[in-house]
This record gives structure tokens, sequence and C-alpha cells, in this order.
């Protein structure tokens, strides 16, 4: 039974990470094309400031599938999800909604929601790394947030035994 159980994570990650290879890989094209249809317009080269922000908003929005390719490629590699990388994109998507808001057009509150966000993932993120550069210089250990046999948790493992051991619950030594 847990081989099955294993078998169907594995084959639902993989379709989740081709699915969002082709979307990544849809969505670049799109911003190619978006450039350059706006550069060879009249006035050549010159991009209005409205296209511009819909460019970056595309453009942030790449990075972001990105970041959770690299999120699940690291889940299936290692088994484990990075905090860090977590962070990164939820920044990446707070600095993409900045970027694309239109304030005149946007209720107060909205704004202010978005205001509270950023130091919110920022505290969060430094927190984070905080903690990594305690554990690094207390010990040659490095905090993982690993979601062991479906149950999410945090694990202390040793640098030089992470991506040794074959299987996942052997590696982990919870806390």
């Amino acid at each position: 039974m847990l081989n099955l159980l294993n078998r169907f994570e594995r084959v639902i990650t993989m379709t989740l990470v081709t699915l969002m290879m082709i979307v990544v890989t849809l969505a670049t094209l799109d911003l190619i094309l978006g450039i350059y249809q706006e550069v060879i317009k009249p006035p050549h080269i010159f991009i209005p400031v409205e296209k511009l922000l819909d460019i970056f908003g595309l453009f942030l929005l790449v990075l972001i599938g990105i970041e959770l390719l690299d999120t699940i490629r690291a889940y299936l590699t290692e088994h484990i999800i990075h905090e860090e990388v977590i962070l990164v994109a939820a920044l990446l998507a707070v600095a993409r909604k900045v970027i694309v808001l239109d304030v005149k057009e946007t209720d107060p509150v909205m704004v202010f929601g978005i205001a509270a966000i950023i130091p919110a993932v920022v505290i969060a993120y430094w927190i984070v790394e905080r903690m990594h550069t305690k554990l690094r210089l207390k010990s040659n250990h490095r905090l993982l947030f690993s979601p062991c046999a479906g149950v999410p948790g945090f694990a202390i493992m040793d640098r030089q035994t992470f991506g040794q051991e074959n299987s996942h619950s052997e590696r982990l030594d919870k806390f």
C-alpha cells in the first residue's frame, strides 16, 4: 500500500511539473511576443508606461513559475520543501501585484492589505534565514521542512548525511 501511495505521489508530482513547465514556457513565449509587438509599433522601440507595467507583471509571473518549479524539483529530489523558495515566490507575487496595481481604481483596503503582507513576508524570510544561519554556526546541520509520510514537520539533517541515505524516513531526526 505504501509503494502504491509513493508511486501515486510521484505520478501526480511529475504531472504537476510537466504542466508547470508548459505554463512557464507559454508565459515566456507570450512575454517575448508582447515585447516584440510593442517594439515594432510606431513610434518604434518606445513602449508606453501602461504596456511596460503589463510586461513587468508578466515577467514577474514567469519568475514565480520558475520558483514554483524549483520548489517541486526540491521536493522530488530531496523530499524537502525549502521554505526560503516559498517565501521568495511570495515576495515576487506581492511585487508583481504592486507593479500592476492601479492605485486610482483599487480599494484602499486592498492597498493596506498588500502593504501589510510585504513586511510580514520579509520578516518571515528574515526569521528563516536567521534560524538557518544560527544552526549552521552552531553545528554542521540544516533545518528543513519535510512532509514525511504526509505529515508536515521540521527536521535537522546533517550535511554529510543529507542526500546519502536512500530512505527519506531514515535520514530525518525529528525534534
